[in-house]
Parts: C-alpha cells; sequence; structure tokens
C-alpha cells in the first residue's frame, strides 16, 4: 500500500515541484490549504485536496484540522510548504508515533526566521552579515548617521514592511506590535539559496537570482553557477547549527567576492524548481543514502502568468520593459508539465483570489500570497534572543 504524505499548502508552484516529485516516488499526495481553490487541486500529481482554516484567523482550530487529515487519511509524512512551516513545527508533540515532520523544531524554525535573531546567531559562527540593530536600539540612530539603511520587520515575508532610507535620514518611530531591525544596506549581487539538509550536513542546494520581480518577491529566475563564497558560507553555518530539514538564505555579494546573508527562510523557496523534480522526494527521504543531487539543465525560469502582468506593468519603461519581455520569451514556465498541465492552464482561475487582493489593494502578489499564513507569535512574553537561540541552537 502506498505511503501518504500531507503538504500544508496548495497555492504555490515551489509545492507542486514537491507533490509531483513525492507522487513519482511513489507516493499518495493529500494537500491542506486555507484557499477553496489552488494551484494544486488540478494536479494529476495531488489525491485529495482539504480547505482548513487558515493559521492567522484560528491558530489552534488550523492544527486541529490538520490532525483530522492526519487520522483520516492515515497520513505518514507532513511537508509544511511556506510560511505556514512555523505553525506547523507545533503540531510534533500531538503527531502518532508513526509520523514523520519534515521540519525543524519550533525553536529553531522562529530563531531562523527572526531576522534579527539570525544575524546575530550567524554573527556567533564568525560569517559575513550586515550590521544590524533593533528600531529601539540607540546604536540604531548611529548606524542610520553613518552609512545608508533598511529597515524591515523583524518577522516578515514577502517583502512586507520593507523601506529604505539614505546616510543621515531620520529614523521612523518604534512599534512595539510590529518590532523592526535598522540594517545595513549593502551594495552587489543578490543571490538567493536553497537547500535541503540533514544533521549538519548539506545533501543539496541551489543558487539563483530574482530576473523579474513582484515587490522585492521573484517571479523570473535565473540559476547561478556555483558561487564558492555562498557554498562555504551555507557549509559553515548549517554544521554549526546542526540544521535538519528545508533551509534557504538570500545574499548579498559585494565586489570583492564577499556573500553576506541578510536573511534566513527555514523553508522551501523558488530554489527548489532548480532541482530535477524526480530527485527532490529521494533526498528528503532518504538522506542516508548516496542518492547524487541533480539540477535541472534550465537556466531561466518563470512563473508565467506574474511574469507576463509584470511585463505589460512595465511597458512605459522600455529598457525594463525589454529586459522582461526577453525573459518571458525564453524561460521555461515552473508549473507545466505535458502530462500534468491543468496547473498552469488554470492559475488564473486557481489563483484569483490572490490576484484580486493585489489588484485591488496596495498589496504585492506576494504579500497576498501570505497574509493568511504568516507567522504571528502568541500573546505571551517571548523569550530574549539569546535564550531563544539558545535553546534552538545550543551547539
Amino acid at each position: 500500500m502506498a505511503k501518504t504524505v500531507l503538504l500544508t499548502l496548495g497555492r504555490l508552484p515551489k509545492g507542486l515541484d514537491i507533490a509531483r516529485s513525492f507522487r513519482l516516488s511513489g507516493y499518495r499526495v493529500i494537500v491542506a490549504e486555507p484557499f477553496r481553490w489552488h494551484l494544486m487541486r488540478v494536479s494529476r500529481a495531488v489525491a485529495k485536496s482539504y480547505q482548513v482554516t487558515a493559521p492567522v484567523t484560528d491558530r489552534e482550530r488550523y492544527l486541529n484540522d490538520l490532525l483530522g487529515i492526519i487520522k483520516k487519511e492515515a497520513v505518514d509524512l507532513i511537508v509544511p510548504i511556506s510560511e505556514e512551516t512555523l505553525y506547523v513545527a507545533a503540531l510534533r508533540d500531538r503527531l502518532p508515533k508513526h509520523v514523520t515532520l519534515f521540519t525543524m523544531e519550533e525553536a529553531a524554525l522562529v530563531t531562523l526566521h527572526d531576522k534579527h535573531s539570525f544575524v546575530r546567531l550567524a554573527g556567533t559562527y564568525g560569517l559575513d552579515v550586515p550590521e544590524s540593530y533593533r528600531l529601539n536600539d540607540t546604536r540604531a540612530a548611529s548606524l542610520a548617521e553613518a552609512v545608508d539603511t533598511v529597515i524591515k520587520p523583524v518577522l516578515s515575508c514577502a517583502g512586507s514592511g520593507v523601506s529604505y532610507r539614505l546616510k543621515g535620514e531620520d529614523l521612523p518611530s518604534d512599534d512595539p506590535h510590529r518590532p523592526r531591525i535598522v540594517q545595513t544596506r549593502l551594495e552587489g549581487d543578490a543571490i538567493s539559496s536553497f537547500s535541503i539538509v540533514h544533521e549538519g550536513r548539506v545533501l543539496l542546494t541551489t543558487l539563483y537570482r530574482g530576473k523579474i520581480m513582484t515587490g522585492t518577491v521573484a517571479v523570473g529566475f535565473e540559476r547561478v553557477d556555483d558561487h564558492q563564497a555562498v557554498h562555504d558560507w551555507i557549509q559553515h553555518f548549517v554544521q554549526q547549527s546542526g540544521c535538519d530539514g528545508l533551509i534557504s538564505f538570500d545574499f548579498i555579494v559585494n565586489g570583492e567576492g564577499r556573500a553576506f546573508a541578510i536573511e534566513c527562510n527555514p523553508r522551501v523557496t523558488s530554489g527548489v524548481h532548480f532541482v530535477a523534480t524526480d530527485n527532490i522526494a529521494p533526498i528528503m527521504l532518504y538522506p542516508n543514502r548516496a542518492t547524487p543531487p541533480r539540477r535541472t539543465t534550465d537556466r531561466d525560469l518563470q512563473q508565467f502568468w506574474p511574469c507576463l502582468t509584470e511585463t505589460q506593468a512595465a511597458i512605459l519603461k522600455p529598457h525594463r520593459f525589454v529586459q522582461h519581455l526577453r525573459h518571458l520569451i525564453r524561460a521555461k514556465d515552473v508549473t507545466w508539465k505535458r502530462r500534468d498541465p491543468l496547473p498552469f492552464l488554470l492559475m488564473p482561475f486557481t489563483s484569483f483570489g490572490m490576484l484580486w487582493t493585489a489588484m485591488t489593494t496596495e498589496k504585492t502578489l506576494g504579500e497576498a500570497a501570505t497574509e493568511d499564513i504568516e507567522w504571528r507569535p502568541r500573546g505571551e512574553t517571548p523569550p530574549s534572543e539569546q535564550e531563544a537561540s539558545a535553546r534552538a541552537f545550543p551547539g
């Protein structure tokens, strides 16, 4: 009898890659998704889709919805996909003994997701990170007087709430309900990574850069051939932290070739599109087996529909329009498969809820796609950063 894997989000193309990979590996794929209609619901790789409560709406009800699916469908493995990962991690102690949860412990996820605690942790490993302070730290004002800075929420996704200040410009007032950090704005090549890791070992890494953006989120991608400084940074961090599961980073590589990690996403990112589809699940399932990592041969990939929208929006900016159009013409769509065509063909329909929110509000498509799953801590007083990091990464 085939084993069953539960994917905890169905709206994003990166999840579709994982669904297809597990289907190729002989698994029955179930999807839990707050949206009634979503990308993966129409995929041949998915056996069944359940609509669940959004974790932002009601955390406990969301977890109970998942537990109900796990019991009903006899789930063997749970793979979180995006920001909901931080909520799903709370299931670990409530699962039947035979069920595996493919993600890090909740404390580790929160430490890595928190943009300030992450740079502090990486700094303790001797790794390059930008100088960063909490907005309410007096050193933040001194930093802003000396260099150009980036201001962003400590807990955010899809570039929500990011702003920039030139050297000497005043900083905004702090919001205790949404704490922010002030970070040196680095100049250089922006490179992102996606890795599958196991007990402090890097099993696979892909590197890429955004070519077409919606807000600060890439929807068109270019493969980056091996960049040793970035690989060395990732290798050192994973060894020191003992990370296990899926982890991604955003880097700025300066003119001297030094790689500075500006933030961490302890989950799947679009770099998974550069992994051969039939290779993803085996590496996750058999980390101690000598499965050679295989990447796709594609250099340019895209989410066609949002790339089309961004290209149309750039029509009055000739240089950008030409760049976008060239990418649109030559890049392969990440969802298109001849034997599974509906996710691509029906994406304007299955993604209508997100598209409508983005079109009728000031939210970017990335923000619209994550607003109901973004991490919001409980109301209780959290531990200090030092205490949280020590619990998550005692080494």
